[in-house]
């Protein structure tokens, strides 16, 4: 998830806004029922859930608003991301 944080340098990756908490974020997606979860290879599943304001920014500096995350078979978090 360092990747994604507002400070990362690493080029063409999305990244959260300053003022998102990334752990509480996560947890709404993991908690919410209104989260889409879709399932990925390897038992992985991705869940998504959309915020009504912007949370972060795509790789091309657009204004995004739905975090995905992605779990292990385990239910352990990989990695989150701002999307969409």
């Amino acid at each position: 998830m360092e990747n994604h944080g507002p400070n990362s340098t690493v080029p063409n990756k999305s990244k959260f806004n300053n003022n998102f908490d990334i752990k509480k974020g996560i947890n709404k997606a993991l908690t919410s029922q209104d989260s889409k979860v879709t399932p990925s290879t390897n038992g992985r599943k991705l869940i998504e859930y959309t915020y009504k304001n912007a949370i972060g920014k795509n790789s091309n500096g657009k204004p995004v608003n739905t975090i995905r995350v992605v779990v292990d078979k385990f239910g352990n978090v990989i990695t989150a991301y701002p999307r969409k």
